[in-house]
């Protein structure tokens, strides 16, 4: 395009010189449009390789933008899915924090039960023992185990012995 535009130009300007008759003769009109042709041959190569790379380059420039807009959309995609298993982690995270809460409440129920079990076991035992305690008098029974929670069985009348003699020695 711009090589046509330059070659025309140089080569109406050497029309125009020949038209007003500046003296040309033939060889040398034959020599001048030798000259133009051997200027219009690299000029037009030049305007040919100017064009391909434009060309090239808006290709480029196209397969470039098909690219990023690819990798736009690509991103965008592993984005979301991470968003959805980020928002699904929370969930399944929720759920069991839920489930340890209920196992938490559960728990002091039970030992809240176990400790109301024992406590009315402890008042019935202290009730037993009472209730025993207050037979002995009246029937005269003294109880032959003492001090039972470890393990041995002394009784009263061995601890009165024990007494009698040691105050035997002290007087």
């Amino acid at each position: 395009m711009v090589a046509d535009d330059l070659a025309e130009n140089g080569t109406q300007e050497i029309t125009d010189a020949f038209e007003k008759g500046s003296g040309f003769d033939q060889t040398e009109r034959g020599a001048v449009l030798a000259q133009v042709e051997a200027e219009k041959r690299p000029a037009l190569i030049r305007a040919w390789e100017e064009s391909e790379k434009s060309k090239a380059e808006i290709k480029a420039y196209k397969k470039l933008a098909i690219t990023g807009s690819w990798e736009n959309t690509q991103i965008a995609s592993v984005e979301a899915r991470i968003k959805e298993i980020e928002e699904e982690i929370e969930k399944k995270k929720a759920e069991q924090a839920e489930k340890i809460r209920s196992r938490l409440v559960e728990i002091h129920k039970e030992t809240d039960e176990k400790k109301a079990t024992m406590e009315a076991k402890r008042g019935e035992d202290i009730i037993k023992v009472q209730e025993a305690a207050a037979k002995f008098p009246a029937t005269g029974y003294v109880p032959r185990k003492l001090l039972g929670c470890f393990g041995s069985r002394v009784s009263l009348a061995k601890i009165d012995s024990r007494r009698a003699t040691t105050t035997k020695f002290l007087l």
